[in-house]
C-alpha cells in the first residue's frame, strides 16, 4: 500500500494574514475602484505606504484596489459579498462589541483604530455586496459559474467556492434560527440549476438557485409524530424527483416531486425500512437502493413506473447477498455510489471498516476492500479509474485522525491512502480541473488550532484539494470554514 502522508501546517492568528506594515503616507491610487466613502477610509488607513499595497507585504493581503482586495491571500478570501459577519476583513478592524466579531491583531496593526463610524460603513458596504464604484458585485456576472458548495453542520451555512480562483464567493444561511437543524447533505441537481439541502434535525427541505444562490423554497417534510432525521437523499437525473430517508423515525423514504416542489405524501414509504441512511439511483432512474445500516443490508425498491415501492423479497444481504433477510453484526453501510457504468455499486461499511462491492443487476457480491477506520463519504472519478473514500476516524498515520483511501475500481485494490486533514467527511471528485475537494471536520481536540472561533461556537474546520494526477495534496491550499464542514458537492 503507498501511503502518502501530509502535515496541515494553519497560519498562526491573523499574522500570515496582515502582518507588521510600516506606515508612511497614504498610498496614492488614480483609480482604486472603490466606492469614494470607503476608498477614503482603505486607502488612507489600510493600504497605505508599505502595508497591503502589494501581495508580497502584510500576509499578500492587497487591499490597494477593489480587485486585488477580492483576490483574497493563499489562506483564501477575507471578504464575503452580503456576509459582514463572515468576512475576516471586518473581524480585523472592529473594535466594538457591538459590531460583531473582533479579531487578532487589530488593524491598522500599530495604530488608532478605525471609529465607529468608519466600522460601521465597512460593515454595512460588505452587507450590500462590497460593490465596486459602478455598483458591480463581486461573482455576479456569470450565472453559470463552476462552482463547488461546501455544507457546514455546525453553523448552518452553505461556503460556495469559484471553481476557478478556489475563492469562496458566497456564504449562504440553511435552515432557521434554531441551533439543531443540523444540515446533512448538500446537493447539486443533475441540470446544475439548483441546489437542495436537507435537515437532520428539521422537518425541511430547501430548494436554492445554483446561479444566484437565493432560497427558492423551503418545503415542509412529514413529522410521522416526531422530527424527521433526514439523512441522504437522491436526484433522478432529469431532476424532477428526489427520494430522502429518515434514519433515526419510522424507517422512511420520502418522494418529493421537484416539479411541483411538494411532498407527496400518499408515495412516502412508511416504517418500511430499518435505519434507512444512504441511498442512490440507479443510472436507468427506475430502481433506488437504500442503505440499512443498523440492519447490516441494502434494500432495492422498484420505482418505475408508479412511485409505489415494489419490494423484492427482502433487503439485499451485505453479507450473504443470495440469503434474504440474513442480518450479520458489524457492518453498518453507510453512504453509497455507483461506477461510471453503472455496473457496480460501492457501499461503505462504517463498523467492518470495508467498501462493499455488488453487482447491481443480480445482487451477486463481487469484492470486499478493506479501507481505513470508519469509512464515510465516496466520491469516484468518470475520467480516472479511482474511487475516494473519507476514512474519518483512523489513526494509523501518526498523530494524525483520519485520512482519504484512494480504490482502483477496476482492480478492487488500494492505490493510496491520504491524510488530507483532521477528521474528513465530505469530497467530491471535479474531473474538469482533476481534483477532488475535501471537507476536514476537524471537531475533536487534537486537530490544528484555527484562526478564529466560530461565530456558532466550536473548531472551525477546513477545506483541502488532492490533485488526481499525482494522489497529492495541492500545496498551499487549506481553507478555513465553519464549524463541521460536512458535505461537498458541486456545479459543472
Amino acid at each position: 500500500m503507498n501511503k502518502k502522508r501530509f502535515t496541515i501546517a494553519l497560519a498562526s492568528i491573523g499574522m500570515l494574514f496582515f502582518g507588521n506594515c510600516k506606515y508612511d503616507k497614504p498610498l496614492s491610487v488614480a483609480d482604486s475602484g472603490y466606492p469614494s466613502a470607503i476608498e477614503n477610509i482603505i486607502i488612507n488607513k489600510c493600504a497605505t505606504a508599505g502595508c497591503h499595497t502589494t501581495k508580497d507585504k502584510s500576509g499578500g493581503f492587497d487591499l490597494s484596489t477593489w480587485n486585488h482586495l477580492f483576490e483574497g491571500t493563499d489562506d483564501g478570501a477575507k471578504i464575503i459579498p452580503y456576509r459582514a459577519d463572515q468576512s475576516e476583513l471586518l473581524g480585523h478592524i472592529n473594535t466594538y462589541a457591538d459590531l460583531g466579531n473582533q479579531f487578532l491583531p487589530t488593524m491598522p496593526n500599530g495604530r488608532t483604530p478605525l471609529s465607529h463610524d468608519e466600522v460601521v460603513a465597512i460593515r454595512d458596504w460588505i452587507n450590500s455586496g462590497a460593490p465596486d464604484k459602478n455598483g458591480f458585485v463581486k461573482w455576479s456576472d456569470n450565472p453559470d459559474r463552476k462552482k463547488y458548495y461546501v455544507l457546514n453542520q455546525g453553523c448552518n451555512l452553505v461556503t460556495v467556492f469559484d471553481q476557478e480562483t478556489r475563492l469562496a464567493m458566497r456564504i449562504i444561511s440553511v435552515g432557521d434560527a434554531s441551533p439543531n437543524n443540523l444540515p446533512h447533505s448538500v446537493k447539486v441537481s443533475p441540470d446544475n440549476q439548483s441546489w437542495y439541502v436537507d435537515f437532520y434535525g428539521g422537518n425541511m427541505l430547501e430548494k436554492h438557485s445554483a446561479q444566484d444562490e437565493h432560497l427558492v423554497a423551503k418545503i415542509p417534510m412529514p413529522t410521522f409524530g416526531g422530527v424527521g432525521n433526514w439523512s441522504s437523499f437522491a436526484i433522478s437525473s432529469d431532476s424532477k424527483k428526489m427520494y430522502l430517508t429518515d434514519w433515526e423515525g419510522t424507517g422512511t423514504v420520502a418522494y418529493i416531486n421537484l416539479e411541483r416542489m411538494v411532498d407527496e405524501p400518499d408515495t412516502n414509504w412508511v416504517g418500511l425500512f430499518l435505519y434507512p441512511h444512504g441511498c442512490m439511483l440507479n443510472p436507468a432512474g427506475d430502481k433506488l437502493f437504500v442503505a440499512g445500516q443498523q440492519g447490516n443490508f441494502i434494500y432495492e425498491v422498484d420505482v418505475n413506473p408508479a412511485h409505489y415501492p415494489t419490494f423484492p423479497a427482502g433487503p439485499i444481504s451485505l453479507n450473504a447477498p443470495t440469503q434474504w433477510n440474513s442480518i450479520t453484526p458489524n457492518l453498518d453501510p453507510h453512504e453509497m455510489i455507483f461506477s461510471p457504468d453503472g455496473t457496480k455499486l460501492f457501499i461503505t461499511c462504517q463498523d467492518s471498516n470495508e467498501v462493499i462491492v455488488i453487482n447491481p443487476s443480480t445482487n451477486a457480491l463481487i469484492a470486499r476492500i478493506p479501507v481505513g477506520m470508519y469509512p464515510q463519504e465516496l466520491s469516484i472519478s468518470s475520467t480516472l479509474p479511482y474511487l475516494f473514500v473519507t476514512c474519518m476516524e483512523d489513526t494509523s498515520i501518526a498523530n494524525q485522525r483520519g485520512l482519504v483511501s484512494v480504490i482502483n475500481y477496476n482492480s478492487y485494490t488500494i492505490e493510496a491512502t491520504i491524510y488530507t486533514g483532521w477528521q474528513p467527511h465530505g469530497l467530491a471528485v471535479d474531473d474538469d480541473k482533476n481534483v477532488v475537494y475535501v471537507a476536514n471536520q476537524n471537531f475533536s481536540t487534537g486537530g490544528p488550532a484555527p484562526h478564529h472561533t466560530s461565530a456558532c461556537g466550536g473548531r472551525n474546520g477546513y477545506i483541502t484539494i488532492i490533485d488526481m494526477a499525482t494522489l497529492d495534496l495541492i500545496p498551499d491550499y487549506t481553507i478555513e470554514v465553519s464549524t463541521k464542514p460536512y458535505s461537498v458537492t458541486i456545479r459543472h
